[in-house]
C-alpha cells in the first residue's frame, strides 16, 4: 500500500501543471502588475485565450454585451477569478496525463463542476465574501480521488464498496483502512503545485467543517454542495450534512431543489467550454 506522501510524490511527476500557470501566479502576485501584464501571460496560450473569452460570454457570468477582446474580459472577470478559471482548465487538463479509463475522467469532472458551481451558488446565497473563490474550491475537492483512481484504482474501488455496503462516509472507510482519506491527499498536492492556502485548507476540512479554525463557512459550502451532488433527493442531502452546517448555510427545500436542477444546466455549458473534446453525461 502506498503511503500518502508516496502517492503525491507520484502524483506531481505526472499530474503537473504547466509552466504558463505559474507565470501567471508570478504576474497576479506582484501588486506593481497591470492588466495588460496579464493579457501579455494569457495570450502566449491561445487555447487559454479563447476559453476565458467563452466563458465570459457564457450565460454563466451573464455580463450584458458580448466581450470581443481577452483585456475586456480580465477587466469585468478580475483577476482573482482570472486566476481561478485558469486554474480549474488547467487542473482539468494536467489530469489528461494520467492513467485512468476515460469515462471515469468525463463523469468526475462533470461531477466535480456541479460541485463547483453549487459552491458558487451557494457562497451567493449565504453571501461569502469571495464566492468566485467557493468555484474552483468546489472543482477541485475531490482532486485526491483523481490521485487515487489513477495509482491505486483497485483499493480504491474496494474501499468505495464497503463504504456503500456500510452505510458510511466514504472518507471515514478510507481512513479506517488506507490510513489517509481523498481530502488529505487532495490538499496535499494542492500544497505541493504552491496553489492558496485558502483552497489547500477548504478541501482538508470540508469531509468535516466543524473542524475548521480557518473558513469554517467556505468548507461548509463545499460540503454542502458535494452532498447534493451525491443525493438523490432532498431527504438525503440533509442526511449526509450535519446539523451545524444544515444552520450555517440555512437552505429551505425550494432553494435547495432550485439550486440543484440549475447546476445541472450550468455544470453541462461550462462542461462544453471546459472540456470540449468530451460530452456531459
Amino acid at each position: 500500500m502506498l503511503k500518502l506522501s508516496e502517492l503525491v510524490e507520484n502524483s506531481i511527476q505526472l499530474f503537473s501543471l504547466p509552466d504558463i500557470y505559474f507565470e501567471l501566479r508570478t504576474v497576479l502576485d506582484n501588486k506593481n502588475s497591470s492588466l495588460m501584464d496579464i493579457v501579455a501571460v494569457i495570450k502566449n496560450d491561445p487555447a487559454m485565450t479563447m476559453r476565458l473569452l467563452r466563458l465570459a460570454n457564457s450565460p454563466f457570468f451573464g455580463f450584458a454585451s458580448k466581450i470581443e477582446t481577452l483585456d475586456r474580459a480580465i477587466n469585468l472577470l478580475g483577476a482573482k477569478q482570472v486566476h481561478d478559471l485558469a486554474l480549474s482548465a488547467y487542473v482539468i487538463g494536467a489530469s489528461n496525463n494520467i492513467k485512468i479509463d476515460q469515462g471515469i475522467l468525463q463523469k468526475f469532472w462533470y461531477d466535480s463542476l456541479r460541485s463547483a458551481v453549487i459552491a458558487r451558488a451557494l457562497a451567493n446565497h449565504c453571501n461569502a465574501l469571495d464566492s468566485e473563490r467557493l468555484f474552483v474550491a468546489g472543482l477541485l475537492h475531490n482532486v485526491g480521488h483523481l490521485v487515487m483512481y489513477s495509482q491505486i484504482p483497485d483499493e480504491a474501488t474496494y474501499v468505495a464498496n464497503v463504504a456503500v455496503k456500510q452505510g458510511k462516509d466514504l472518507y471515514l472507510i478510507e481512513k479506517t483502512m488506507l490510513g489517509y482519506d481523498y481530502a488529505q491527499i487532495g490538499s496535499r498536492l494542492m500544497h505541493e503545485w504552491g496553489l492558496p492556502e485558502s483552497i489547500q485548507l477548504i478541501t482538508a476540512n470540508h469531509v468535516v467543517p466543524e473542524n475548521s479554525e480557518l473558513y469554517l463557512l467556505e468548507a461548509s459550502i463545499v460540503n454542502f454542495a458535494r452532498a447534493i451532488v451525491l443525493s438523490s433527493d432532498v431527504s438525503e442531502v440533509m442526511d449526509r450534512v450535519s446539523e451545524s452546517t444544515r444552520g450555517l448555510i440555512n437552505l429551505d427545500e425550494s432553494q435547495l431543489v432550485s439550486i440543484s436542477d440549475t447546476s445541472i444546466d450550468q455544470a453541462n455549458e461550462i462542461f462544453s467550454l471546459m472540456m470540449p473534446a468530451l460530452k456531459a453525461s
